[in-house]
């Protein structure tokens, strides 16, 4: 008899060694109810609001002329389909303006370069042909150029950018639910 207390006793303090347990989440129930006319005829009201589960208020990165609005209010649209497009002229002749600039700062940089390696060649070969000041000067002006090259690079990445954002684009399926533009209207 004593064994089998020893044993309940070891077999007790086994089982309680485990750690606690997790208490297993409680399932709440709601309760349900269908909501129909009733015979009568009798109308109900119940306050309340609809939401929809993704919305998104999009808008435009740049100002211009709203050339095309592709949907109306409670068409359906696909994730990437094309909504609206901007007037692109002006930003196409930006993206040239911007090229241009950048192959003019190019040339510029380019020949100031020359410029400043020839003053600095002269220095070497003939040290008294050209003064330590006209070598700061090239090397200034080329210093100079490299920057209006970079500056040049940047406007026209920013150009394309605009560019390519004279397009409205879906991020996702959906719904329109409301326009406030119509095309040829000047959006800000």
């Amino acid at each position: 008899m004593n064994r089998l207390i020893h044993l309940s006793l070891v077999i007790l303090l086994m089982s309680a060694c485990g750690g606690e347990a997790e208490p297993e989440p409680k399932i709440r129930t709601v309760k349900t109810m269908e909501v129909s006319e009733r015979a009568s005829g009798q109308l109900r009201r119940f306050p309340g609001s609809v939401e929809a589960v993704d919305a998104s208020r999009l808008s435009y990165d740049v100002s211009r002329q709203l050339q095309e609005a592709r949907e109306r209010a409670g068409d359906r649209f696909t994730r990437g389909q094309l909504l609206a497009v901007f007037d692109t002229q002006s930003f196409e002749l930006s993206v040239e303006a911007a090229r241009a600039a950048l192959t003019r700062a190019e040339a510029q940089n380019t020949e100031r370069e020359s410029a400043y390696q020839r003053e600095i060649r002269i220095q070497e070969q003939e040290p008294g042909a050209t003064s330590q000041r006209a070598v700061d000067q090239a090397r200034a002006s080329f210093e100079s150029t490299s920057e209006n090259v970079s500056y040049s690079r940047a406007q026209l990445d920013l150009a394309r950018r605009d560019l390519e954002r004279t397009e409205l684009r879906a991020p996702f399926d959906g719904v329109v639910a409301l326009t406030h533009v119509e095309a040829f209207e000047e959006v800000r």
